[in-house]
């Protein structure tokens, strides 16, 4: 398990593996049971970290462009995406009062909005 993030909300846990992921693991807070598996609609390469905020889970990948990955967790599907193109490895990623916040493998720490 590379990552994990924690939905208050409903209770659960996201993970996934690393490489070719097409679906996110989810688990029961409370005593780590499985729960679910949510199939993604498309393969996500290099999934570094996540980050649950506003009914949506957000993936930083180490992938081509260090893309970060928008996820309705009702469908699995992607609804956005951008590109950090930062160069370097991708890791964790985190939000607070609606920016995220992320960082390379040279703890250098990078801030994106989500207000549109």
């Amino acid at each position: 398990m590379p990552w994990c993030a924690i939905n208050p909300d409903k209770g659960c846990i996201y993970s996934s593996e690393f490489n070719s992921v097409d679906k996110i693991f989810v688990y029961n807070l409370d005593n780590f049971a499985p729960m679910k598996a949510i199939k993604l609609d498309r393969v996500l390469q290099r999934v570094q970290g996540g980050v649950y905020h506003g009914e949506y889970l957000y993936i930083s990948c180490d992938d081509e462009r260090d893309y970060i990955y928008k996820i309705n967790c009702g469908n699995g599907k992607i609804v956005e995406s951008f590109a950090t193109d930062i160069g370097t490895e991708m890791e964790g990623i985190t939000y607070q009062e609606d920016v995220i916040h992320f960082i390379d493998d040279g703890n250098y720490i990078y801030h994106h909005s989500l207000k549109t």
